[in-house]
Formats: structure tokens, C-alpha cells, sequence
């Protein structure tokens, strides 16, 4: 019986970052660039919980800043990439810049699952960090 109990509280945390309904309404708000920045900002935020401790909360501080930071950029990054084309080629846009960002997803998805089991935690988080950076620079 505790196996099932440990099974349905782990559930959450395994299911993919869901959408974000309230994120178009504040790039309206606040700009497309702003909220990524804010985006990179809660990425990094989240990176640096779980360099924090290897706790079940830093985890879960951790993952819920991923999803919230990576919302914020991949709605904000779509929403630039459509505002180049016209509104009858947005759809087509959209679509062909979605295949390679998932298609990359994917692939790191299985690549850090060997970075994880080579490098450990740590090094992982202080790369994300270096990125992260890269990121913040980029939409500053």
C-alpha cells in the first residue's frame, strides 16, 4: 500500500509543464520581452533552489520554476516568430518553428539523462546557469 501512495504523490512531478493560460494575456500586458526576460529570470531562480539542496521542496521549487521560466520564453519566443510573417503565413511559421524546438527538446531530454549519470547535479544546474545567462543577455 505504501508503494501506491508514493506512486500517485510522484505523479505530478512526472507529468510534462502544462500550459500557462494567463501568458499571452500579460505579453499583452507587458511586452513580449519583458516576460522573457521574467521568463530567464525564473529559470534562473529555479536553478539555483536546486543547487540549493537535494531536498524533495528544492525539487519541486526547482521544477515549478522550469515550468513556469520555460512557459514564459517559448510563448514569448512563438510570439516573435509569428509578428515577422504575415497573418496568412503565422500558422505555417508557427508550426515549422515548433518541429525543431521539440525535435531539440527531445534530444536533450535523453542527453541529460547522460550528462546526469556522467556529471552529476551540480555540474548540470551550473551549466543551465551559464545559459541561462546567455538568455538574459540576449532579451536584456
Amino acid at each position: 500500500m505504501k508503494s501506491w501512495r508514493s506512486a500517485r504523490r510522484a505523479t505530478p512531478l512526472l507529468t510534462p509543464p502544462r500550459r500557462i493560460p494567463n501568458t499571452g494575456h500579460l505579453i499583452t500586458r507587458y511586452g513580449v520581452v519583458s516576460i522573457m526576460f521574467w521568463g530567464a529570470a525564473i529559470l534562473l531562480f529555479g536553478v539555483v533552489a536546486a543547487l540549493a539542496g537535494i531536498t524533495e521542496w528544492h525539487f519541486r521549487i526547482f521544477l515549478a520554476m522550469n515550468g513556469i521560466g520555460w512557459n514564459f520564453l517559448f510563448v514569448g519566443a512563438t510570439t516573435l516568430v509569428t509578428t515577422c510573417y504575415r497573418p496568412s503565413e503565422r500558422g505555417k511559421a508557427q508550426s515549422l518553428n515548433d518541429f525543431p524546438v521539440f525535435g531539440t527538446t527531445t534530444t536533450a531530454s535523453f542527453f541529460a539523462g547522460f550528462l546526469q549519470e556522467r556529471l552529476g547535479w551540480a555540474p548540470l544546474n551550473w551549466s543551465a546557469i551559464a545559459l541561462i545567462c546567455v538568455a538574459l543577455l540576449a532579451v536584456s
